[in-house]
C-alpha cells in the first residue's frame, strides 16, 4: 500500500527549479509506517517523467549524472528517489513519453512532452524501464495502454471547446492523448492512406470540391474524427516542386488579405503551402492562435498588433507554446517562452505495412497527386463534432463559433481558384480501432528482459 505522489511533492528540496511552486511542498514517505499488524508492508510510489518538472535542466547531481557513459537526468532524479527512500522500496508508477504531432514541453536528451514518432516513443520507453531496473528501482507502470482522445493538456485545452465534447474527436496536437502503447486511430478502417496515391479517393466517401482543366484538375476532401484531408491532382509534377500550390481555408470571418505565397485572397484564415518538397500548415495574422493569446492577450511574446489585423497578409507558421517566460535560475537571465512548431508539417507515409511508415507523416506527393491530412485545430476548430470553430479575441478571449462550410481556395501561378467548399454532418457517436504502435517490441523486449534479471527488489 502507498501513496501517489511525483516530483512537485517529493521530499527533496531542489532549489534550482525555476517555478517556485513546484517545490513548495514536501510530503515524505519514509513518514508513513505500516503498524505490526499489516503484513504487506508500505512503498514509495512516484509519477515521475523525464520532461517536468524543470529543476532536471538544472540541478547539480541531476544535470551531469552519468548513465550507461552518457549524461542522464532522468536517471539522475531516479536515484535520488531510490537513495532518499534506501529503507523502502520505490515504485514508478508512472512513467513514460507520448507520440503525436506536438509537444507540450522540452525535456533533457530529447525527451519532449510529445511530438515522438511511434517508434522513438516506444525506444525512449523502453530504455526507461530498462533504468529503472538497472538503478535498482522496484518496479515501474508505463503509462499508458491505449491512446485517450479525452485527456487534455496545457497548451491545447483552450482551443477545445465545448470541454464536454472533447472524447468525440482526436487532436493530433494534444500530447496527453497518445500516451498510449495502442494507437486509438480514427475509424474503423484506413479511409485514406498518405502516400500520394489517389487509388482510394474514387470509393471512400470523399466529395469532389473542384474540377478544372487548368493547373489545378481536381480536388476532393474528407474527414474522420481526427483529420481533415484533401487529394489535389494538378497538371505536373513540377507544381508541387519547382513551383507551389498553396491551399486557403475560409473558417471564420475575416481573412489574410493574401495568401502566404501572395495570391490575392480576402476570406481565407489558414493555409497550407507546399512547395519544393516542404508543407508548412499556417495562420493568418487575425486569426493566429499563438500570436494573438500569448501575445495580445498574455503578453508572453513579442507581436506587432498590426500584423494581427483582419487583411494584413501577415502570415506565420502554426505554433505552440512549451513554456512560460522564466528567470534561468543559474545565471539569473531572463529567459523568453518556448515553443514549437508543428506547422511544419511531417511527410511521409500512414502505411504500417510499408517501410517508410511514419506515424506523424501529415503529407506525400507522388508525380502529379497530394495527399495531406490536416489536424483540426491546426484549421481552427476546437470541436469538429459540432462544426465549432476557436476565435481569439484582440484581449485575448477564446471564443467559438458555429461554421455551416469551410470555403476552399487554392492559389498557384499567381492566381486563386475557388472551390465549393466542403462540409460534413455533426456527429454525437466517434468510430475508432485500436493499432500496436509501431516498435511495440522494444518495450516488450525490456519488459521481459527485467523479468529474466529478476525485478524482484
Amino acid at each position: 500500500m502507498a501513496f501517489v505522489h511525483w516530483p512537485t511533492t517529493d521530499p527533496i528540496t531542489h532549489p534550482l527549479e525555476p517555478i517556485e511552486v513546484e517545490d513548495l511542498v514536501n510530503i515524505e514517505a519514509n513518514h508513513i509506517q505500516p503498524a505490526d499488524g499489516w503484513l504487506g508492508g508500505t512503498f514509495a510510489s512516484y509519477h515521475a517523467y523525464p520532461y517536468y518538472p524543470d529543476f532536471q535542466r538544472f540541478e547539480p547531481g541531476i544535470v551531469d549524472f552519468a548513465y550507461n557513459g552518457q549524461v542522464d537526468p532522468f536517471a539522475g532524479y531516479l536515484t535520488q528517489l531510490r537513495d532518499h527512500h534506501s529503507q523502502m522500496p520505490v515504485m514508478i508508477t508512472e512513467f513514460g513519453v507520448p507520440s503525436g504531432h506536438a509537444h507540450a514541453h522540452y525535456g533533457p536528451l530529447g525527451r519532449n512532452q510529445g511530438g515522438h514518432d511511434e517508434a522513438t516513443q516506444m525506444a525512449m520507453n523502453a530504455e526507461m524501464m530498462t533504468m529503472i531496473s538497472d538503478l535498482g528501482l522496484s518496479g515501474g507502470y508505463l503509462f499508458a495502454w491505449v491512446d485517450e482522445w479525452f485527456k487534455l493538456t496545457w497548451n491545447t485545452m483552450d482551443f477545445e471547446a465545448p470541454a464536454e465534447r472533447r472524447p468525440l474527436w482526436m487532436n493530433a496536437w494534444t500530447n496527453e492523448a497518445h500516451f498510449g502503447l495502442m494507437a486509438a486511430e480514427p475509424g474503423d478502417s484506413q479511409a485514406v492512406v498518405i502516400d500520394g496515391s489517389d487509388a482510394e479517393w474514387a470509393d471512400n466517401g470523399s466529395q469532389v470540391v473542384y474540377e478544372g482543366d487548368g493547373p489545378i484538375q481536381l480536388v476532393r476532401a474528407y474527414k474522420d474524427e481526427g483529420w481533415l484531408y484533401l487529394m489535389v491532382r494538378t497538371d505536373s509534377a513540377d507544381r508541387f516542386l519547382a513551383r507551389s500550390v498553396t491551399v486557403g481555408f475560409d473558417v471564420i470571418d475575416g481573412g489574410g488579405g493574401t495568401l502566404p505565397t501572395g495570391e490575392p485572397d480576402e476570406v481565407s484564415d489558414y493555409a497550407v503551402t507546399v512547395s519544393d518538397g516542404e508543407a508548412t500548415l499556417m495562420a493568418a495574422g487575425h486569426a493566429d492562435p499563438y500570436r494573438r493569446l500569448y501575445g495580445l492577450g498574455l503578453d508572453l511574446i513579442p507581436v506587432n498588433p498590426t500584423n494581427l489585423l483582419d487583411g494584413a497578409g501577415s502570415w506565420q507558421p502554426q505554433t505552440l507554446i512549451v513554456n512560460r517566460p522564466y528567470e534561468d535560475p543559474v545565471t539569473g537571465r531572463s529567459l523568453p517562452a518556448e515553443s514549437m512548431v508543428p506547422g511544419e508539417l511531417v511527410r511521409g507515409v500512414t502505411d504500417r505495412s510499408n517501410p517508410a511508415f511514419d506515424s506523424r507523416a501529415s503529407w506525400q506527393i507522388a508525380d502529379n497527386i497530394l495527399e495531406i491530412r490536416l489536424p483540426w485545430q491546426g484549421v481552427g476548430f476546437s470541436d469538429p463534432s459540432s462544426r465549432t470553430a476557436y476565435v481569439v479575441t484582440d484581449s485575448g478571449a477564446v471564443e467559438t463559433v458555429a461554421v455551416e462550410r469551410v470555403g476552399i481556395n487554392i492559389g498557384t501561378d499567381g492566381q486563386l481558384l475557388s472551390t465549393n467548399g466542403y462540409s460534413w454532418d455533426p456527429w454525437q457517436s466517434v468510430t475508432w480501432r485500436q493499432v500496436p504502435k509501431q516498435g511495440l517490441e522494444q518495450v516488450t523486449d525490456a519488459a521481459n528482459a527485467t523479468l529474466v534479471q529478476g525485478w524482484s527488489r
